[in-house]
């Protein structure tokens, strides 16, 4: 069924009489298109005829409301009824006819949305979930993105995609050994703009994960996610390994290159989760390999003697024989 202005304006006046807020119909259609950011009837159906508004309301999904082009109309028709209650009666009038519809109070209203749309998304996808999977936690505590999309500046009639990071923070599990709590991703988000104030749905896509390694948790962008995130900024393919076994230890466990000399051959565990199809990172465990002293020095430090690292923890590393 094809939803027109009528029928919304139907709707609008009517839960506005159940408000106590008598509205004629012609006015009720002035406020309904300065809602959307015109002044006049005539300016929006010149818009929607030249193709700058959508031909029907079925293809809207996001309604950014225009604040100051409809107190402007309120005013000049002098209607007593202030913003707060005009978004709740065209919330109202939407939800009966489409309900699929979200009219949002400002842009920062819509970016707070997305950032909710984008915390389920992350929650309920199978790499990140199996990622949680592989750690020692007490469950979720924060799921973090930062949608910075100008959504005023994008064409009209145009799609638009943009790339979004972000990071699952994991409460600490002091019963079991620490593995890390931070995984990060980067997810797509899809749509178009399609008038004004107007926006098709939305479509997301987590399109990396990556288990933080456990030194990086503090750090705002971890070394290992600025090489594995955005392949755009990674090393040549072909560029020639430039650290040592001994280097990456020693860093791990904020030790000099000198003092892991006895552990530095510490063999390392795959960690392929369930399936078995991916791996997600390595276990060191130094139990067999450092000596009593060593051993208690890693306990005080880092209170276990066990480490989960991400999948890239010895990239770049000299493997023997090199560089021949």
């Amino acid at each position: 069924m094809n939803i027109g202005l009528s029928d919304i304006t139907h709707s609008f006046r009517s839960h506005g009489e159940g408000a106590g807020v008598s509205i004629k119909h012609g006015h009720a259609q002035q406020l309904l298109v300065a809602a959307f950011g015109y002044k006049t009837l005539a300016s929006y159906q010149a818009a929607k005829a030249s193709a700058e508004e959508p031909g029907s309301f079925d293809l809207i999904h996001h309604l950014i409301l225009d604040r100051d082009c409809l107190s402007q109309r309120v005013s000049e028709l002098g209607i007593e009824c202030d913003i707060e209650q005009l978004h709740h009666l065209l919330s109202r009038a939407f939800a009966d006819r489409l309900a699929h519809v979200v009219l949002h109070r400002s842009y920062a209203d819509l970016t707070d949305h997305i950032r909710k749309e984008i915390e389920h998304v992350v929650e309920n996808n199978g790499r990140v979930t199996g990622q949680i999977d592989e750690l020692n936690h007490d469950g979720i505590e924060e799921i973090y993105s930062d949608p910075e999309v100008n959504f005023e500046h994008l064409q009209i009639g145009m799609s638009f995609t943009d790339s979004i990071p972000g990071h699952v923070s994991l409460h600490r599990d002091p019963e079991r050994p620490y593995t890390g709590t931070k995984i990060d991703f980067q997810l797509s988000l899809a749509g178009e703009r399609l008038g004004r104030r107007c926006y098709s749905s939305f479509e997301y896509e987590v399109t990396h994960v990556l288990l933080r390694a456990p030194w990086e948790d503090h750090m705002s962008t971890p070394r290992s996610s600025q090489h594995r995130l955005w392949p755009e900024i990674d090393e040549e393919d072909d560029a020639p390994p430039v650290r040592t076994k001994a280097e990456v230890v020693a860093e791990l466990l904020g030790w000099t290159v000198d003092e892991v000399e006895g552990i530095q051959d510490v063999e390392e565990m795959p960690l392929d989760g369930n399936s078995g199809d991916m791996i997600y990172g390595f276990l060191l465990d130094f139990t067999d390999y450092a000596s009593s002293d060593e051993a208690a020095r890693i306990m005080q430090e880092h209170g276990t003697l066990q480490f989960r690292v991400g999948p890239d923890f010895f990239d770049g590393v000299r493997y023997d024989g090199w560089p021949h």
